[in-house]
């Protein structure tokens, strides 16, 4: 049972990491964005393959993935960021498919849909109840970071650009390199995160990272209340913590598919519709 717990509660601190870092843009900077997943995929390959491929011990190879999935994120949007929020989020959302299919199908790289076996966890970390504790620290310190961000000048400048973008640029900010830093952040943030779910469940294939768990984290978003570090980390926990311990329950892998996907687009409809600032949220999304 205590194997259970701590199984779900891993993925949820790892699911609150990406709800954190996708907060960053969507609730402060207000670049909607629908890449999450790809991100993740990003940094999970990349630690994977530099441990398989290169040897590199496991946590290396995590801090490296994260800081490959923040350039590949800038690299992706940079010709986006003077597009408006309808087509940004389009943007996004195609380089989301893309990414996704690149993986799939650079075989000689990546298996695709074959998928990549045998990473091995830290060694301080190796059982479930240490990475427990590896998984917390880090979803701490993301939090601390985020939290700390978004009471800086630097918050109160990505504030500002959601709110009203030409003010702040008349005021002689760059609103690129805004932009740029802000999706750095948040992007190493979700590929840290996708190197921690590689690492915990010692395998990858692409299907982990569809666009279905893009929507995931934006509705963790909006239910959590988009502008709230704390209230997003929230929503990450319990929207994903739960439902994993549920897998436990006796349901098949299709129903308990078919009847979590229902329930986040039920909740997400009705947070939307009469609560749109969300759980704790500052502004509607």
């Amino acid at each position: 049972m205590l194997n259970v717990i701590l199984a779900a509660l891993i993925v949820g601190l790892i699911f609150a990491i990406l709800s954190m870092s996708s907060d960053l843009l969507i609730g402060y900077t207000g670049l909607m964005v629908m890449n999450q997943a790809a991100m993740m995929a990003v940094g999970a390959y990349a630690a994977a393959l530099l441990s398989l491929r290169l040897g590199w011990p496991p946590l290396l190879c995590m801090l490296a993935g994260a800081l490959i999935a923040g350039a590949s994120g800038v690299l992706v949007a940079l010709p986006a960021f003077r597009l408006s929020h309808d087509y940004f989020l389009i943007a996004t959302l195609a380089s989301q498919i893309a990414i996704v299919a690149l993986i799939n199908n650079w075989i000689s790289l990546t298996r695709g849909p074959l998928g990549l076996y045998g990473l091995q966890r830290p060694a301080m970390f190796a059982t479930l109840p240490r990475y427990f504790l590896l998984t917390l620290l880090v979803a701490s310190a993301a939090l601390l970071l985020c939290w700390w961000l978004s009471k800086s000048y630097f918050g109160v400048t990505l504030q500002a650009l959601r709110d009203d973008q030409v003010s702040l640029e008349g005021l002689g900010t760059s609103i690129i390199q805004v932009k740029i830093e802000a999706m750095f952040i948040a992007c190493t943030l979700m590929g840290l995160a996708g190197g921690l779910y590689a690492f915990y469940l010692t395998s990858l294939d692409p299907f982990s990272f569809a666009f279905s768990l893009s929507v995931l984290v934006l509705s963790m978003v909006v239910i959590g209340g988009a502008g709230n570090v704390l209230g997003t980390a929230a929503a990450g926990v319990l929207l994903v913590g739960i439902p994993e311990g549920l897998r436990y329950v006796g349901l098949s892998t299709v129903e308990f598919a078919q009847l979590r996907q229902m329930a986040y687009g039920a909740l997400m409809v009705a947070f939307i519709m009469y609560r749109p600032r969300g759980l704790w949220g500052r502004r509607p999304l």
